[in-house]
């Protein structure tokens, strides 16, 4: 049976499965995510039975190019953990994909063959349904951050900063990062960065508040980051950073049940200041679907407990 890729649904709900016709016996999805994000890539046919969460190195083969990738699951009815992985509109996969006949996907032990007929055209179709090179070169533009502000999102928007969540690989540890920002998307104009990194020796989730730090501080010199909602404060005890390794400002370490989190899922706004410096004020209104994303995917990761 010929399986041609077709394309289904358009904007937020566009997505292109590999067979139109074939019930749940689907063998991968590429969908539309909102407002932005790069596409979801889900592989099916690559699932592994297991209750639990896994992540770890997917390897996707088309002719005689092979790529590989860090990949999260999501568990899927019946079939078990489906490896799913972000696909941005520049990447060199899609291109290849649209020239192959089949692509040869290895996940954990398990190795499947998918079929590729008819996703060029396909793709063509989804790239204008999505609009996701357009949303991309316009996430600074105020009229489109102002037309988003009342849809849901896994961005929290306010003016032209976002709090933003993505997840890459550290091509030095292999190791998959989660990260929670808030800032201009595309840029290192940000003011709040949390990571969780796995597997870690580590089980914390690591933060830089870029607020003022004086003159001339020294690297790792102790201090305090001071949080502050309402009438609800509290001191972490943490260490400057000066920017040789990370942005500038102050550094803690919390997990991910730590009391600040309900503050940034708050109402308002949460100020930051280094001990006896000037507070920093941002937005935590609207933030509780991707502060809460974060914490799952950091909590997800065997270490982190």
């Amino acid at each position: 049976m010929t399986r041609p890729w077709t394309l289904q649904g358009q904007g937020d709900s566009a997505r292109l499965v590999d067979c139109e016709e074939c019930g749940d016996d689907i063998g991968a999805e590429l969908a539309c995510q909102r407002h932005g994000r790069p596409a979801l890539l889900s592989l099916f046919w690559a699932a592994v039975d297991s209750d639990e969460p896994l992540d770890g190195p997917l390897r996707i083969r088309v002719a005689d190019q092979t790529f590989e990738r860090k990949a999260i699951t999501t568990l899927v009815g019946m079939l078990g953990q489906v490896p799913q992985l972000e696909i941005a509109p520049e990447d060199a996969l899609l291109d290849v994909m649209s020239d192959g006949t089949s692509m040869t996907v290895r996940f954990s032990d398990l190795e499947t063959t998918i079929g590729l007929n008819g996703f060029a055209t396909a793709l063509e179709k989804f790239d204008r349904a999505c609009s996701l090179r357009t949303r991309l070169s316009h996430t600074n533009d105020a009229g489109y951050l102002d037309h988003l502000k009342d849809s849901p999102s896994p961005y929290a928007i306010i003016d032209q900063n976002v709090w933003l969540l993505s997840e890459s690989m550290d091509m030095d540890t292999g190791n998959s990062v989660a990260r929670l920002s808030y800032g201009k998307p595309e840029t290192d104009a940000i003011a709040f960065q949390a990571l969780c990194s796995s597997p870690d020796s580590n089980p914390l989730i690591t933060i830089v508040a870029l607020v003022a730090i004086g003159d001339a501080p020294e690297e790792g010199e102790s201090t305090e980051l001071v949080v502050i909602q309402d009438d609800a404060e509290l001191r972490l005890p943490g260490q400057i950073s000066s920017g040789l390794n990370t942005y500038p400002g102050v550094l803690t370490t919390v997990d991910h049940r730590h009391a600040l989190w309900e503050l940034l899922q708050g109402q308002g706004s949460v100020s930051f200041r280094r001990a006896g410096g000037k507070s920093l004020s941002i937005p935590s209104s609207g933030t509780n679907s991707v502060v809460g994303r974060f914490l799952r995917r950091c909590s997800r990761y065997p270490n982190q407990t």
